[in-house]
């Protein structure tokens, strides 16, 4: 789990990180953010505060700890769910090429095929003929 903070409640951040400070990392190598409000990013957010629903203050360590596993969790649950999802597409795409390769394939034998019996056929009548 790698978290970054950004908090406006300088408190709360200084807080978080005495407590977290094995998981923070940079907000750009993180798999989510804490804050104590929504911010405009891409990053998942895990929100502190008396309306979030994910942890309200006051909390102690062991419910902040819990609440996170169980955000990362989620995330990574969501995550998988994606990647299988993505994994089926791409397996059906990979099916219709592979289907549509099979099919240009059988109609190229067929047609060389077709063009050796006629061309068998008219060496036999070729060969009836002179003889």
């Amino acid at each position: 789990m790698k978290i970054a903070l950004e908090c406006k409640d300088l408190i709360l951040e200084k807080t978080l990180e005495i407590a977290l400070k094995d998981f923070l990392v940079l907000k750009k190598d993180c798999d989510f953010l804490v804050c104590d409000e929504k911010i405009n990013t891409q990053k998942p957010q895990f929100i502190i505060n008396k309306k979030s629903n994910f942890l309200t203050p006051p909390f102690n360590m062991q419910e902040l700890l819990n609440a996170l596993n169980d955000f990362n969790a989620s995330l990574q649950s969501i995550a998988y769910k994606i990647a299988m999802r993505e994994k089926k597409i791409m397996n059906q795409k990979c099916e219709a090429i592979l289907e549509q390769l099979r099919q240009e394939s059988h109609e190229k034998i067929d047609a060389i095929f077709d063009l050796y019996k006629t061309e068998l056929k008219n060496l036999i009548k070729e060969e009836n003929n002179n003889a």
